[in-house]
């Protein structure tokens, strides 16, 4: 686990020191607040693209939403989870929400909760993961438990 999270650490910060790499994220992040999400989605798609998982996560945002692109659930899923398989814990909860509705995917409880727990692991609030498990048996928070440890020690891939 020290490991991975060296990695991550690795990862931010080449992400946020290579220059080319902010000012485009930082542009997509400009024209998102200012509504522009036709600009925005220019910016981010080619980090997206490129590995980038603050901008894979972006991306899903804007095609769950229908911010800038027509509203897609598959483009979304498929972004979440190329940035969830990277260990972002937003990206991972996104996913987590996508599961939990059945958007773009089969709606899926225990997959819901695997995938917010991933993202509680990843530093974020617990209050989904909590939720969802109210509308769960014990017998699949126990699955979804294992289901987490698993993709944990896959490092997120294939989950």
């Amino acid at each position: 686990m020290k490991n991975h999270l060296r990695l991550a650490i690795l990862m931010i910060g080449f992400l946020w020191s290579n220059p080319a790499f902010t000012a485009d994220f930082n542009a997509g992040l400009d024209a998102a607040k200012k509504g522009d999400y036709a600009a925005a989605f220019r910016e981010f798609e080619p980090l997206a693209q490129d590995g980038y998982f603050a901008a894979q996560n972006n991306l899903g945002v804007m095609y769950r939403k229908g911010l800038g692109v027509p509203q897609d659930y598959d483009q979304a899923v498929k972004w979440f989870t190329a940035a969830a398989q990277q260990g972002d814990g937003s990206a991972q909860l996104n996913l987590s929400l996508m599961y939990y509705n059945g958007y773009g995917v089969r709606q899926d409880h225990v997959k819901a909760h695997m995938w917010a727990t991933t993202a509680v692991l990843n530093g974020r609030n617990p209050e989904i993961r909590d939720h969802i498990a109210t509308e769960m048996t014990s017998a699949q928070i126990v699955e979804s438990w294992g289901l987490a440890r698993e993709c944990v020690k896959k490092e997120y891939k294939g989950c």
